[in-house]
């Protein structure tokens, strides 16, 4: 097993003991690990702090925040360039994936569209859907918009060289692999995790398969009020 796990559970909070593996070393030897990831936050990582406008008391607000996250330049359904500038403004809910994979990926996908409908047309919130293929071969911008409207034509799909997924994965520390490879028939082990990205495209959560629809919703629309609570003191 590539990546272990371990949960515990008291109330709402959720611990994690998580591996992460680097797919660009050669042995994708152990890089990382991650203790006691609380409420799924990925402040257990080499973490930031960003200030925020000060405060009545003069003093800066600060949030921790994960090293993980970057500027990419990938292409779009429609052979368009986009880079992470491009949603910047909006709230965007992440997920690295495949279009070949026969149960997680189209499960987590159709988990991603449920949640971001209740938030929109019970909360008016708007989260950008963005969906990035980790396997830049087989999923062409044709082959991913065709994919990607059965579950929702909103979804952003992204795609592009191979160098430029591996960046992209590498700068949010996404693990991933082809497994039983034989010519075009072989599946590709990723480590399915959904980013909640803030309008400035910084990491707030980051939530697991083990996340239903109505739990993810819920922890959107926390992540989303304890930023903009922060912003606003």
């Amino acid at each position: 097993m590539m990546r272990g796990e371990q949960l515990q559970k008291g109330g709402c909070s959720r611990a994690r003991e998580m591996w992460i593996l680097d797919p660009f070393s050669p042995n994708i030897g152990l890089q990382i690990r991650v203790v006691n990831l609380m409420h799924q936050d990925l402040t257990a990582l080499v973490s930031l702090s960003h200030s925020f406008p000060q405060g009545a008391g003069g003093a800066a607000k600060t949030i921790s925040r994960p090293a993980v996250g970057g500027p990419f330049k990938l292409v779009n359904t429609n052979n368009q360039i986009v880079t992470d500038r491009d949603f910047r403004g909006n709230w965007t809910l992440l997920y690295f994936g495949y279009t070949s994979s026969p149960d997680v990926d189209p499960m987590e996908i159709q988990k991603m569209v449920r949640a971001i409908d209740v938030l929109e047309k019970e909360h008016n919130m708007k989260v950008n859907l963005v969906f990035i293929t980790l396997d830049p071969e087989r999923d062409s911008p044709w082959h991913l918009r065709a994919y990607l409207k059965e579950f929702d034509p909103k979804i952003v799909g992204l795609t592009g060289p191979i160098d430029a997924i591996r960046q992209v994965a590498h700068e949010y520390r996404v693990f991933f692999k082809r497994v039983g490879e034989d010519n075009q028939d072989y599946l590709v082990e990723s480590s399915h995790n959904l980013y909640l990205m803030d309008p400035n495209m910084e990491p707030v959560k980051l939530f697991g398969v083990e996340y239903d629809a109505e739990q993810l919703c819920y922890d959107i629309l926390q992540g989303i009020k304890s930023v903009s609570g922060s912003c606003a003191k």
